[in-house]
């Protein structure tokens, strides 16, 4: 067919070539006639013009042209002047039946013509649609492109209200680009190329201080981009975009969805997760010191061998959760329901443990339990088969008055004093 379609090409092509030389052979002598070689030139480069555009537009619309002209000759043979079935005859017995052509022969040529016309129209109206659908996908791309060069462009200022506004303008264009696009793929690689150089890990002095580390103030953008990337992508792909090794301390990232995230050795020292989603986080080895995080979702979260002295776990779903070997001193399980939760070799001095349910709490020893501590009103319930609480852990409140309010202390039975209760307000039915 492709054969048939280029011979047929070639054979217009010398017709029409044949054609040219014959319109300036004509142009000639009617140049010779009219005896002015300026106004004969015009005429034949005007007339060579429209040649030229009349046979682009033929081979331009080739398949529409062979369609209409194999339409007209495959007609051709039933509207001839001896086929009686398309016009009115009259026939005698003695005599042979001849045609008469009438009106309905010519009604019938009009509608066969208007039919082709009619196919030659909708193709037209397609290959024109199909034009315009690829103007206004390349006019969405430039625009695209536009917006997303003035957001790196933000990025990259000083300020960091332009760089805030920078994300925001990021944030816009992944929800007008759909889920699997590669549009929603660039956007969602910057943010967190942007996250791993924002957030790297400044340098310790000899005696383990930061040098020249930003406050939280100062890095509100390092928020801002981890909520707009993690909105974008989702739960079961995030493990794709690690926060991994990154200084995260002292941010606020309460109600934020962390699910499946990974922040292997991360430092989030102080930072609030405040009812955040951390289902399935890995915090293997990161630094929680002081995180506050009651309230959260740490359902089969790995926070083994993790630094987590004084965290606040008040209240948070630690079901099925990976504590093994984490370093727990000084933290806050008040409230807390610990079944399926991994104890296994964690240090425990001073957790405490008011108002907790142990049920279903796997590889936790009496020696663990020994060095925990609680409130004399509301001791923990559920204990595992073959524990018992040690009387001398149990402490109870005082009330201490600064210019910052009234504050608890936990006083035990041999008299020592552990730090404030960090969060009296949440608490207050203890």
């Amino acid at each position: 067919m492709d054969k048939i379609n280029n011979f047929i090409k070639l054979l217009l092509n010398k017709i029409f070539n044949v054609h040219r030389l014959l319109m300036g052979l004509i142009l000639r002598c009617l140049s010779f006639m009219m005896k002015n070689k300026k106004k004969s030139l015009e005429l034949y480069k005007y007339s060579l013009v429209k040649f030229q555009q009349l046979k682009k537009f033929v081979f331009d619309n080739f398949g529409v042209f062979a369609l209409l002209v194999g339409g007209v000759i495959l007609i051709s043979p039933f509207i001839g002047y001896d086929e009686p079935w398309l016009y009115n005859v009259t026939c005698d017995e003695d005599v042979k039946c001849a045609g008469e052509w009438t009106g309905a022969s010519t009604r019938s040529l009009i509608f066969a013509l208007g039919a082709v016309g009619a196919i030659y129209g909708l193709i037209l109206s397609a290959r024109t649609l199909e034009k315009f659908s690829h103007q206004v996908e390349t006019s969405e791309k430039n625009l695209f492109n536009d917006r997303l060069s003035r957001a790196v462009e933000a990025l990259g200022h000083k300020k960091i209200a332009v760089r805030n506004s920078g994300l925001w303008l990021l944030h816009n264009l992944g929800n007008e680009t759909p889920q699997n696009s590669d549009d929603r793929q660039i956007i969602v690689d910057i943010l967190h190329g942007y996250i791993r150089d924002r957030a790297v890990m400044p340098s310790r002095d000899e005696d383990g201080n930061l040098l020249n580390a930003l406050s939280s103030k100062e890095r509100t953008d390092i928020k801002l981009a981890i909520k707009i990337l993690f909105d974008h992508v989702p739960s079961d792909s995030r493990r794709e975009y690690p926060l991994d090794r990154l200084d995260l301390r002292d941010l606020d990232l309460s109600e934020f969805d962390l699910q499946n995230v990974d922040m292997f050795n991360a430092n989030l020292e102080g930072t609030f997760l405040i009812s955040a989603n951390l289902e399935g986080a890995l915090f293997y080895k990161a630094n929680l010191r002081n995180a506050y995080l009651w309230g959260a979702e740490l359902k089969k979260a790995d926070l083994s061998n993790a630094e987590l002295q004084g965290g606040a776990f008040a209240s948070s779903k630690l079901q099925d959760t990976n504590f093994q070997n984490s370093k727990l001193q000084g933290a806050f399980f008040n409230g807390v329901r610990l079944q399926g939760t991994n104890l296994q070799n964690a240090e425990l001095q001073n957790v405490d443990l008011s108002y907790a349910d142990l049920q279903g709490v796997k590889n936790m020893k009496q020696e663990q339990l020994n060095e925990c501590v609680y409130s004399k009103n509301h001791q923990p319930k559920n204990l595992p088969a073959g524990l018992k609480l040690p009387s001398s852990r149990a402490f109870e409140y005082t009330e201490e008055k600064n210019k910052h309010g009234t504050h608890r202390r936990r006083i035990i039975e041999s008299g020592e004093v552990l730090p404030f209760f960090p969060y009296p307000h949440l608490f207050q039915r203890i």
